[in-house]
């Protein structure tokens, strides 16, 4: 369904309609101070009975309504299906640890009754018969769907400029890109329209939006959600949220991650951590002087709060690791235009020249290559020989601050893009190739007003002590409080 529903419809379904209908009139002040809290703030209100599910979900849609223009984050909607569900919560409430929260899904994830674009044009009119497993378990939790966020083609590069749907904008910067591929996500969560929004990482795209966007981003460890059929080789692909508190990230990580044995992180780390600092990328590259302060900040910060910090380098070839890891990240395109010819579709006509020019780069690797990227990226992923003595990595997410739109556009000639887009995202694949987890942390922002987020690696299984980290650098450089000058805090 479009994102332009009619404001009549969504009235008429509305069990408070007064509520939404009055927003358009200045009544909004009543729930704006919703802006203000996060996921978990929201949905104590309503478990409080302080506001209904539906006033809830009703003021989301109108700050979706209000801002999307601006930023184009949502790529559909369906208000009279959420109105509906929240209606059924309010009639029956119960405790769960996010009902009736309003919520946004990435459009790589499949929704039942919602198009699955997968950001391309091939994909028009792909209407999920049933709901990824991550979503059941989103909505088991209590959350409300109300539509899904813009994404690149098939996820496959750090921007959110696809053909299918437009530009999606920076609420930082409207002439800057908010990163990808959970690039919707991140604008919708920074922009202010809900307080946690889906995301997937198979090479950054949950760390990368989160670092340009001022937003937490959590990328899992490797296999989550448990029983996805994720079809990226190795499982390099994970799902995940961004969100604006570490709080809302941290509750739902044992909702998707591992139900019923991952643990609910709520306090700081307790103890000193001994932390290795890479400045320098897996080719031996500076980052841009921003990014190097920024890190270089960070690890300052992590001193005072009694951390160990010492110098680190990756320790492997760039150059290797990312040929083997495009044997992987090439296989999905070389077999789409493979469909599309297959299909009597001009692989021109339905794929974008990113796209194809990945395909034409995986086409000559076969079974040979794949068992040989699984060979070395296993070896790779030994966390002795990623980690050595320390307990975390701490390294950019970025080589350079946010880029601006049209600077990676997958419309531009293959080899320099491909140049530009290694190079920019450099830092973030290793975590998918070793299966690791990494977060971004949004600790400083550049003269210019642009975040900058500070990456950390783990061991496998170690989440929850990247949130206990979380939750100490939260309490010591609070990110809350700044706004996105395009936001509802902002603008409404």
């Amino acid at each position: 369904m479009s994102l332009n529903v009619s404001r009549r419809r969504i009235l008429q379904a509305a069990p408070g309609a007064a509520v939404l209908a009055g927003m358009s009139f200045g009544a909004e002040a009543a729930t704006r101070h919703l802006v203000d809290l996060d996921g978990l703030g929201q949905t104590r209100l309503v478990k409080q009975g302080d506001i209904s599910v539906g006033e809830l979900v009703s003021a989301a849609i109108n700050r979706v309504e209000r801002l999307n223009p601006l930023v184009n984050a949502v790529l559909s909607a369906n208000y009279e299906m959420a109105m509906k569900t929240a209606r059924a919560l309010d009639a029956n409430r119960q405790t769960r640890v996010f009902e009736g929260l309003p919520f946004l899904i990435k459009d790589l994830t499949d929704v039942a009754g919602f198009e699955t674009r997968n950001g391309s044009r091939m994909f028009r009119g792909n209407v999920a018969a049933d709901s990824h497993v991550f979503v059941k378990a989103l909505e088991k939790a209590g959350v409300v769907i109300i539509g899904k966020t813009t994404t690149p083609e098939l996820g496959l590069i750090g921007t959110t400029e696809p053909l299918v749907s437009g530009l999606t904008r920076n609420p930082w910067s409207l002439d800057h890109s908010p990163g990808g591929s959970s690039g919707g996500a991140a604008a919708a969560v920074a922009s202010g329209m809900l307080p946690v929004a889906s995301g997937s990482d198979g090479g950054g795209s949950i760390r990368i939006p989160a670092s340009q966007c001022g937003l937490f981003g959590l990328k899992p460890t490797m296999g989550v959600p448990v029983g996805s059929a994720d079809t990226l080789p190795g499982g390099i692909s994970v799902k995940g949220v961004l969100s604006r508190s570490v709080r809302d990230s941290a509750a739902m990580l044992p909702v998707y991650a591992r139900p019923g044995s991952a643990d609910l992180v709520t306090d700081p780390v307790d103890r000193a951590l001994t932390i290795g600092l890479i400045v320098d990328d897996h080719f031996g590259r500076p980052p841009h002087p921003d990014v190097a302060a920024s890190v270089e900040a960070t690890a300052a910060l992590l001193t005072d709060l009694g951390h160990n910090v010492e110098p680190a380098r990756f320790r492997f070839s760039g150059e290797e690791m990312m040929d083997h890891f495009m044997s992987f990240w090439t296989r999905e395109p070389v077999r789409l235009r493979a469909e599309a010819i297959a299909r009597d579709l001009e692989p021109d006509a339905v794929l974008e020249p990113w796209t194809l020019g990945l395909a034409q780069l995986g086409a000559g690797r076969g079974d040979e290559e794949i068992q040989a990227a699984i060979r070395y990226l296993t070896a790779l992923g030994n966390e002795e020989s990623l980690f050595g003595r320390f307990d975390m990595l701490l390294s950019p997410v970025l080589s350079g601050p946010p880029i601006r739109i049209g600077e990676q556009s997958p419309l531009l000639p293959f080899e320099p893009l491909y140049e530009d887009v290694l190079g920019y995202v450099s830092y973030t694949p290793v975590a998918n190739v070793t299966g690791v987890p990494g977060m971004s942390v949004p600790l400083f922002w550049n003269d210019a007003g642009l975040p900058i987020g500070s990456q950390f690696l783990a061991r496998r299984g170690e989440d929850e002590l990247l949130l206990q980290l979380a939750y100490q650098l939260e309490q010591a450089r609070p990110w809350a409080g700044r706004w996105a000058p395009c936001s509802a805090k902002r603008l409404l």
